[in-house]
């Protein structure tokens, strides 16, 4: 299944939580599984960019060989 198969259908599970909440009573637990699909769908779409930074450090590490470069951060590439 591609990525965007993948939030196709994780926006179809959001959308049928969504019809079980009733708007004077909301249950918690169709509330919470909406914003996980929400998280779930933003790191699935966020992937590829993170993907993309990986591979570009990736290949700026192979680089450098054996030599620890001077001033590598993987939290600040990736982020």
């Amino acid at each position: 299944m591609r990525n965007k198969d993948i939030v196709s259908q994780l926006e179809s599970l959001k959308e049928n939580s969504r019809s079980f909440l009733d708007a004077k009573e909301p249950e918690p637990i169709w509330q919470n599984d909406i914003e996980a699909l929400d998280e779930a769908i933003a790191i699935i779409k966020a992937y590829p960019a993170l993907e993309k930074k990986v591979r570009k450090l990736e290949r700026r590490l192979k680089n450098h060989g054996n030599r620890k470069p001077r001033c590598y951060r993987l939290r600040t590439m990736l982020l």
